[in-house]
């Protein structure tokens, strides 16, 4: 039983107004990824506390207790964080941001300095792509890269985008393509988006279809980087509407 039919266009008259669809996510996998695999002391300090790691940079940042740490400060750190995994520069992150270069780029060593031990695993994960012409991931798919040595900067920049970009965000979509192999209720997968997973499941099934799912998406995650700290978060409900309009606008 499935939600749509990709084949056909249409929406399965199995979906009922008792199926209920439970979205989980796991919370800040790429921070995650990366900790562990760039043994990154102070994110895997952070997570083995149950954290947000965007705040305990924040904390770090503005002297201000964690708790003190507003959501806008925290949107903008994680915007710092997830832009060095994207190999993001000062101007791109400052048109984000909407603050200037300069601020920006006070931001990213800032941040660089927290994660210091990250920051030199990120230097030599560019330095190795240069080398050896490739990025892998964690269960060595490889990314061929050239470019390093264009004349174009904007080919370069994109080089070491891919060189960054590959081991980490490489390494996310595999613990989430492995979490979609052992799920073993495959005719109830409605959607997979990302670093989310939404089931379809009568009411009566959803606090054990809930429990499942978690289990199976962190264990995902020890299996392609083992120790990595994965967490998936609380499910959500959604009515069939909300993934009928989510499925048309991904397919438009």
């Amino acid at each position: 039983k499935t939600a749509y039919d990709v084949a056909s266009g249409d929406w399965s008259s199995d979906v009922c107004s008792s199926d209920l669809f439970p979205s989980h996510d796991m919370r800040s996998v790429e921070p995650r990824i990366f900790a562990s695999l760039a043994r990154e002391r102070f994110l895997l300090n952070c997570f083995s506390q149950g954290l947000d790691p965007y705040k305990y940079i924040g904390s770090i940042l503005t002297s201000k207790s964690y708790d003190e740490i507003d959501k806008a400060l925290r949107n903008q750190l994680k915007a710092v964080v997830l832009g060095l995994f994207y190999g993001k520069t000062e101007w791109g992150l400052a048109y984000d941001l909407l603050i200037t270069p300069e601020e920006a780029r006070k931001l990213i060593q800032s941040v660089k300095g927290i994660l210091a031990h990250g920051s030199r695993y990120m230097d030599k994960l560019v330095e190795d792509a240069r080398l050896l012409g490739y990025a892998e991931t964690a269960m060595k798919r490889r990314r061929y890269i050239d470019g390093f040595d264009s004349h174009e900067r904007y080919i370069q920049k994109s080089a070491r985008n891919k060189s960054l970009n590959t081991p980490i965000q490489g390494t996310a979509a595999e613990v989430m393509k492995q979490a979609v192999l052992d799920f073993e209720y495959y005719r109830e997968l409605g959607l997979i988006v990302h670093d989310e997973m939404w089931v379809e499941v009568l009411e009566k099934d959803v606090a054990q279809r809930q429990s499942y799912v978690k289990i199976v998406m962190e264990t995902a995650g020890s299996k392609i980087v083992p120790g990595a700290p994965i967490l998936v978060g609380d499910a959500p409900l959604h009515m069939p509407k909300v993934v009928k309009h989510l499925s048309e606008s991904m397919i438009d």
